[in-house]
Parts: structure tokens; C-alpha cells; sequence
């Protein structure tokens, strides 16, 4: 077997990133159910998802439907992770304006013991 053509590098690099790009998601996705979205798990881009759409070429046009799907996919967690964002801080504010100033706690000191 020869060399690859160009034609089927860059859709292996195509492949390759959007492979990376859906491991990302499925991550993302998990942390957005069950309410565990952090700075630093957010922070964790796949290096292959780094490459600039210049490095990689015109995206290959039997790939275009899977990246349409990955990239409609990416607003839905989005905007679910925003409802659950405003969700939040509603149940903060709504404790914070529950909370009540009793003053300071009481300490006791066992004398008998």
C-alpha cells in the first residue's frame, strides 16, 4: 500500500479532530447533567481540537454533515447549561433572602462534667 493522498491526510486530520471534539462533548455533556460544570473541567480542550481550521484544510464534504451535527449538538448542551446556570442562581438568591441574622451562636460550657 502507498502513500496516503493529500486528499485522504486531511481527512484523517478532519476525522481526528472531530472525534476529539465529540469526546469533548460527551465530557461536557455529563458535567452539564448532573450539575458539575467547573473552570478548571471546562478548561480541558482535546489538543487535537486546537488546530486551526486554516492547519487543516477545506473540511472534507462527507464529513460536513457529522461536524453540522457536533456543532448543533455543542448549543444544545449550551443552552442547557445556561438553564442550569440561571437555575442556580435563583436557588442562591432565594437561600440568601431566606437566611436570617439571629446574631451570634450561643457557646455552652459543661461546668458539671
Amino acid at each position: 500500500m502507498g502513500p496516503l493522498s493529500s486528499d485522504a491526510r486531511r481527512y484523517m486530520r478532519w476525522a481526528a479532530v472531530l472525534d476529539a471534539i465529540e469526546q469533548n462533548l460527551v465530557e461536557v455533556e455529563s458535567m452539564v447533567d448532573r450539575a458539575g460544570v467547573s473552570d478548571e473541567s471546562l478548561a480541558e480542550v482535546p489538543e487535537a481540537a486546537l488546530a486551526t481550521f486554516e492547519e487543516l484544510g477545506p473540511l472534507p464534504l462527507t464529513l460536513a454533515e457529522r461536524a453540522a451535527a457536533l456543532a448543533e449538538r455543542q448549543y444544545e448542551i449550551l443552552a442547557r447549561g445556561q438553564d442550569k446556570l440561571l437555575t442556580m442562581r435563583r436557588q442562591i438568591r432565594l437561600s440568601q433572602d431566606l437566611r436570617v441574622d439571629a446574631g451570634p451562636t450561643p457557646i455552652y460550657l459543661d461546668t458539671t462534667g
